[in-house]
């Protein structure tokens, strides 16, 4: 039987009720409970947010007007610090491209420096005594 198996709601998903006034009955029972809980529920959780609210505004240590200065003041000073706080960041950045620039150079110029030198000693290597006759700077040709 449709009653027997567990209760409303479960025979309620197997279609018993639509057959049964009984269980028509208890279903529109048990809808207008859970309608109920929460019609009683909404009005109890706006007069807790008016209470909430009534109790804020009379123990508030403040104007409204100097909580929003303070605020403003401190969304200010957070602001600012944000920005300090960014130019160091910057600074340090430019300091570091900076000093990298300089190695940088100071490496390519030990580079250069050291191939000119490697040039020079294989041209002598290879030179050494065998001066070529076609070469434009060989003075023997003059």
């Amino acid at each position: 039987m449709p009653g027997e198996s567990g209760g409303v709601d479960e025979d309620f998903e197997r279609g018993a009720l639509a057959t049964s006034p009984e269980n028509t009955a208890l279903a529109e029972d048990k809808m207008f409970e859970r309608r109920n809980r929460w019609t009683n529920a909404v009005p109890a959780f706006l007069i807790g947010i008016g209470f909430g609210t009534a109790v804020g505004m009379l123990l508030a240590p403040k104007s409204g007007a100097k909580t929003r200065r303070l605020i403003s003041d401190a969304a200010q000073q957070g602001l600012d610090e944000t920005v300090a706080t960014a130019q160091r960041w910057a600074r340090r950045a430019s300091d570091a491209a900076n000093q990298v620039r300089d190695q940088v150079d100071q490496v390519t110029e030990n580079v250069k420096g050291a191939a000119e030198a490697g040039q020079r000693a294989y041209n002598e290597a290879t030179h050494a005594g065998h001066e070529n006759p076609y070469d434009p700077m060989n003075r023997r040709n003059s």
